[in-house]
């Protein structure tokens, strides 16, 4: 287990004798240390930051945090930022810092939790009747008697909008504090929303420079990818050759931090992308080992995701971990990947950015050439474009309509889409941009990348594109600006082009691995008809069985994309059986 697991124990009434014995003897078990505050007991690794005397201790820091501009994580933090008040510490945190941690704040009143935006360290929490209780994984709420049980209408939210993270996990008594959030014990207790995507959004025309834009997000990227390997474990980067784990191979040549690379490769050639990997390992000089994706190496009845309290990871996954540790062997390396650059580097096709900028600019100039870039992308005509952007400007319609996937579901749960596709960040303030509200949109769905899916295995995932700074500088650049030479992505691509051999970032495409799922679903099509068709989604009545089977049993090569719906109904039903 990585070394920042933690547990907090807030007793009902104040009374924490009983629950120091407790936990003492559960410190002993974790290697880890109690640290008794004015109103809370703690269990963390000796080196968490503590604020306050050993005896009642006012606060702590759980997690790497690193300063703004820093490229080391932080042993202490300055005086103002320990001993303020929890609401001006807690705006503090963020304003000043960012990292993968949890904070707590004690006054004496009561004991505030906050955890980081888009940290990757989480925060779970279950109250009973004598006690709250948080912890960076559910083992350690098992360990104080948390007994999880499934939570099968969170289960059918997940199945209709997977990509959305929300406060209620698919556990029963068991929510998660949200990225930026905060939440005050005490009697009636009480959450904040401390951070939101759309305090970076808008003021455009102050920001509209694209040169201005690359250089500011070229400085974030290079200081948060060189302060999150600063600790010295090896790394391993996970690189296919897009855009996306391109910047991260980059960004760590330019930190001088030595890593090696990994590129897994479909039989079919669409998902062939070694010459890419090669390029940029060559240029990174980043030794490259290649693996072809086995799908023998891939059990649907396994979960990748059996220590969370949510089914969020894939099977197929299990092919790379495999390569992993074949790499890595007993070696403890920290696993860098690409995850979510797609989202926060605004890898849309749509109108709506060009909407925003007639929205705000009026006819500009830039108008034709957006118009033609985002054609391209869409395989779409000029005045297709133009139409629908018009159209938006038109109705200055904004709110992003979430995707929902109703495919294989009884009408039971079909009932509860308007639920499962509600996010806070979903419902724009007046006057956003639709553009904007979809970049927004993106970066909600990368919420659920962030965290480390092998916190047990002590060999850390990392979606290191994904810290606050770069979200937010992301955020503040106009829509507009992300599409140039008829590509997406176009500041991050500007931003790293010259630590990358000349023309690889303009690369019209990229790979994909449909291909390998499909050889998974053709080799285990009799165990999909066992798992789904007589399987705990069926038995709850959230999946429509008749539907699955109708699929599996079609004659000749299935159709469409249903096949990546049963596979995604088999990593629930895994998940469900794990538990």
């Amino acid at each position: 287990m990585t070394g920042d697991r933690y547990l907090i124990v807030v007793p009902h009434g104040g009374t924490n004798g009983s629950w120091r014995e407790r936990l003492t003897a559960i410190g002993r078990q974790h290697c880890l240390a109690l640290t008794e505050g004015r109103s809370f007991l703690l269990l963390a690794p000796e080196s968490a930051l503590v604020f306050g005397g050993p005896a009642r201790a006012h606060g702590a820091v759980l997690g790497p945090i690193y300063a703004r501009g820093g490229r080391t994580a932080l042993t202490d933090l300055p005086d103002d930022d320990a001993g303020a008040a929890p609401g001006a510490r807690a705006a503090s945190l963020i304003q000043r810092y960012w990292g993968d941690y949890v904070a707590i704040i004690d006054d004496g009143a009561g004991p505030t939790i906050l955890r980081a935006p888009f940290g990757d360290l989480p925060c779970y929490l279950h109250r009973s009747s004598d006690a709250t209780m948080l912890a960076s994984d559910v083992a350690l709420l098992e360990s104080v008697s948390v007994e999880p049980a499934i939570d099968w209408h969170a289960v059918a939210l997940q199945l209709i909008a997977p990509d959305i993270r929300r406060r209620r996990t698919c556990l029963a008594n068991i929510e998660e504090l949200a990225c930026g959030e905060r939440i005050t014990l005490g009697p009636s207790p009480e959450y904040e929303t401390m951070w939101s995507p759309w305090q970076y959004v808008g003021h455009e025309q102050r920001r509209d420079d694209r040169p201005a834009a690359t250089e500011r997000l070229r400085k974030v990227l290079l200081d948060t990818v060189a302060a999150q390997t600063s600790d010295g474990m090896p790394n391993l980067v996970l690189l296919s050759g897009g855009i996306d784990s391109s910047a991260v191979a980059a960004a760590l040549s330019a930190a001088g931090c030595e890593a090696a690379a990994l590129t897994m490769v479909t039989r079919d050639a669409a998902g062939d992308e070694r010459a890419f990997a090669r390029v940029v390992a060559g240029h990174c000089r980043f030794p490259l080992a290649e693996v072809v994706r086995d799908p023998a190496m891939v059990d649907l009845t396994r979960s990748e995701a059996c220590d969370l309290p949510y089914p969020t990871e894939t099977s197929f996954s299990q092919a790379t971990r495999a390569a992993i540790r074949a790499h890595t062997g007993s070696s403890r390396h920290r696993i860098l990947h690409g995850g979510g650059g797609d989202q926060i580097f605004c890898s849309m096709q749509s109108a709506a950015p060009l909407a925003d900028l007639i929205r705000t600019n009026g006819f500009d100039r830039r108008i034709p050439a957006l118009t033609l870039d985002l054609a391209r992308l869409a395989n779409a005509t000029a005045g297709a474009v133009a139409r629908q952007a018009l159209a938006r400007v038109i109705s200055r319609r904004s709110a992003y309509r979430w995707p929902s996937n109703l495919e294989c579901l009884t009408p039971m749960v079909c009932a509860q889409e308007s639920e499962a596709v509600s996010h806070a960040w979903l419902s724009p303030p007046a006057g956003a941009g639709s553009g904007s509200a979809g970049h927004v949109a993106l970066t909600l769905s990368a919420l659920g990348i962030v965290q480390s899916p092998t916190r047990s295995t002590g060999q850390p995932w990392k979606a290191i594109l994904l810290s606050q700074p770069v979200i937010e500088t992301c955020l503040s650049i106009p829509p507009w600006l992300w599409f140039e030479r008829g590509r997406n992505r176009a500041i991050a691509r500007r931003a790293i082009e010259d630590l990358l051999p000349k023309g690889h970032v303009w690369r019209p495409g990229k790979g994909a691995m449909a291909s390998f799922m499909i050889e998974i679903f053709d080799a285990n099509r009799s165990r999909l008809r066992a798992m789904i068709g007589d399987g705990l989604l069926v038995r709850e009545g959230l999946v429509d069985r008749e539907a699955c089977l109708k699929i599996l049993d079609a004659p000749g090569p299935i159709k469409g994309n249903a096949w990546a719906r049963l596979l995604q109904l088999a990593d629930v039903e895994a998940w469900a059986a794990s538990w």
